[in-house]
């Protein structure tokens, strides 16, 4: 599951910049934020799948002592890539709305939001990468130090990122609505930010199946699920960001069925 969402969101990048490249002449910094997004979303899938080679998926009484160490290792380094592409998707997304909405009202908004996903986002990787203090009690649980409670940690920041999914795909619906397009554009684009309903939806299942690890006794089995939501979910953002160049892409190659000028 996790390979086929990464191959839709890596074609749909792809589909992206060809239609920039192709049709539109350039690159904006938006395509480039959405490159960045896909290649941590690459190395959030190697992790995962090192993690599978030391554990992820077996149940507890089937480890080994050696697993340990590179199975945190390669769980903190999925968790901390989680975090840097869903930073670089939002922001993508927000870079194409600077892109194609001028009003002065909404600009000023969407710098906001800018500066609140890219807070989130450090704040977010800050606090994966300092869980424990020193890092190696992950693993080594001789060594002296302390850790927070990560699970809670991951409901806490869900639902801070619920939020800014739910205000980054509401905000451009009336602004694109009045914009000078034909209503068939209008409503593809609408569409494909409405998707971003589903993507809410997904975050609230993910924490619901975070709760279930709360008090787990069978770790590396019981948080495979709430893992392939985490990628499901990124994946699917990426999709959706790209939206919009699919609607040039087919408006420019199938004009009569996606509202192309004549």
């Amino acid at each position: 599951v996790t390979i086929t969402f990464l191959g839709l969101s890596l074609a749909s990048i792809g589909i992206r910049i060809f239609t920039r490249l192709r049709l539109m002449k350039g690159l904006g910094a938006d395509d480039i934020l959405i490159a960045a997004g896909g290649v941590s979303v690459i190395a959030m899938a190697i992790a995962a799948i090192a993690a599978t080679h030391y554990g992820l998926g077996k149940h507890i009484e089937e480890q080994k002592p050696e697993w340990r160490k590179p199975y945190q290792q390669s769980m903190l380094v999925a968790s901390i890539t989680f975090s840097i592409a869903a930073m670089f998707i939002r922001l993508s997304l927000l870079f194409f709305y600077l892109r194609i909405i001028q009003n002065r009202a909404f600009r000023l908004v969407t710098y906001s939001m800018i500066a609140i996903s890219i807070g989130f986002g450090i704040s977010s990787v800050v606090a994966n990468g300092f869980r424990c203090v020193p890092l190696k009690l992950l693993w080594d649980r001789t060594a002296k130090g302390s850790c927070f409670d990560v699970v809670n940690f991951y409901l806490a920041n869900a639902g801070i990122h619920i939020l800014t999914e739910f205000v980054i795909y509401a905000l451009p619906m009336p602004t694109l609505w009045k914009l000078q397009m034909p209503t068939r554009q209008k409503l593809g684009i609408c569409g494909l930010m409405g998707i971003g309903a589903v993507l809410i939806v997904i975050s609230c299942y993910r924490i619901a199946t975070l709760k279930g690890v709360l008090h787990s006794t069978n770790i590396t089995w019981d948080v495979v699920q709430p893992l392939l939501w985490f990628s499901i979910e990124v994946n699917l953002a990426i999709f959706v960001s790209c939206g919009p160049a699919f609607l040039a892409f087919f408006r420019h190659y199938i004009p009569g069925v996606f509202g192309g000028s004549s």
